[in-house]
C-alpha cells in the first residue's frame, strides 16, 4: 500500500514559520543594499550555485555592434563587461571568491568606473521602477559564511526592485535549507521563505543614494514541503523612518550596476528583463 504522509498541522507550520523567522532575521540588521523584491509575490528558482551571466545589451550612448557605428567608449565598455563577467565566473555570486579572485573583480571594477556612460546615476536609477538580481559581492552579511554551513539556511537568489513612485528599494533574500537536510530530507528539499527589507530611497547626490528602513517581513513558500504561500507574512513596519546607510553607484548603464555601501563593500547587479 502507498504510504500516505499527514500533512503538518497548521500549528506546526506556525512553530516552524516562527524559526525561519528568528533565523533570517538574525542578519536583517546588517543586511547591505547590494543585493530584491517587487509588490507581489516573488518565484525564485533553487539554484544558488548558479552564477548568473552579465546579459550584454545594448549600452547607453552607443549604437549595435552590427552598425559599425559604436564610438570607442562605448567598446571599451562592453569590452570590459565580458571581462568581468570572466572574472566573475565560478565565484557563485562572491561565496566562493579568495583574496585573490576579489582583488581581480575590484581591478576590473575600477576601469568599469571610469568609462561610466552616465552623468547623474543615482536620479536616473530612481526614477524608474527596475528589478536586479545579485550577481556579486564581497560584503559578510551577504556572503561570509560561504553558503555551506551544515546547519544554517542557504541563500537563493538575492535580488532589488526600486518603485519610482514609492520611492522605496526592497530587498530579497531567499533562505533554502542546507544542503545537507535537502539531500537527506526529501520532504524540505523544496522548502523556502523570503526575507524582504524595505527601504526609502532618495539621491543624497547625482552618484550617491541615502537609504532608511521602513520596515521588514518574512514570507514562506513552503514547508516541510508543503505550499504555505497563502499564509499573511510576519512583518515589522517601523513607526516612522531610520537612516540605513546609503551606497554609492560606481558604473551605471542601465543594465549593470555597480556600487560601493557606506562600509565599503561591492555589490553588483544585473537588471532583470521586464
Amino acid at each position: 500500500r502507498p504510504v500516505t504522509r499527514k500533512p503538518p498541522s497548521l500549528g506546526e507550520m506556525v512553530q516552524m514559520r516562527v524559526i525561519l523567522l528568528a533565523a533570517v532575521l538574525s542578519s536583517a540588521s546588517s543586511f547591505s543594499v547590494t543585493g530584491v523584491a517587487p509588490r507581489g509575490p516573488l518565484s525564485f528558482p533553487h539554484s544558488p550555485a548558479a552564477s548568473p551571466r552579465l546579459r550584454q545589451t545594448p549600452l547607453l550612448g552607443s549604437s549595435s555592434p552590427e552598425t559599425g557605428n559604436e564610438d570607442s567608449a562605448a567598446a571599451e565598455r562592453r569590452r570590459l563587461r565580458t571581462e568581468l563577467d570572466e572574472a566573475l565566473r565560478g565565484l557563485e555570486r562572491g561565496f566562493s571568491a579568495s583574496a585573490e579572485q576579489r582583488k581581480a573583480v575590484e581591478g576590473v571594477v575600477s576601469k568599469l568606473a571610469a568609462v561610466s556612460p552616465v552623468a547623474a546615476p543615482a536620479r536616473m536609477l530612481l526614477k524608474e521602477d527596475s528589478a536586479w538580481t545579485l550577481l556579486y559581492s564581497d560584503a559578510p552579511d551577504i556572503v561570509g559564511n560561504g553558503n555551506a554551513l551544515p546547519i544554517a539556511p542557504r541563500s537563493g537568489r538575492i535580488g532589488q526592485r526600486f518603485d519610482a513612485r514609492e520611492a522605496t528599494v526592497t530587498n530579497i533574500v531567499e533562505a533554502i535549507p542546507p544542503q545537507a537536510v535537502a539531500d537527506s530530507l526529501s520532504q524540505v528539499a523544496s522548502d523556502s521563505v523570503e526575507q524582504r527589507v524595505v527601504l526609502r530611497v532618495e539621491a543624497k547626490s547625482d552618484v550617491t543614494v541615502s537609504l532608511s528602513l521602513l520596515g521588514l517581513s518574512v514570507q514562506p513558500g513552503k514547508v516541510l514541503g508543503v505550499d504555505v504561500a497563502w499564509l499573511p507574512p510576519l512583518a515589522l513596519q517601523l513607526p516612522a523612518p531610520a537612516p540605513f546607510g546609503e551606497f554609492q553607484i560606481l558604473y551605471y548603464d542601465g543594465e549593470l550596476r555597480v556600487v560601493r555601501t557606506g562600509q565599503g563593500y561591492l555589490g553588483i547587479n544585473s537588471r532583470d528583463a521586464e
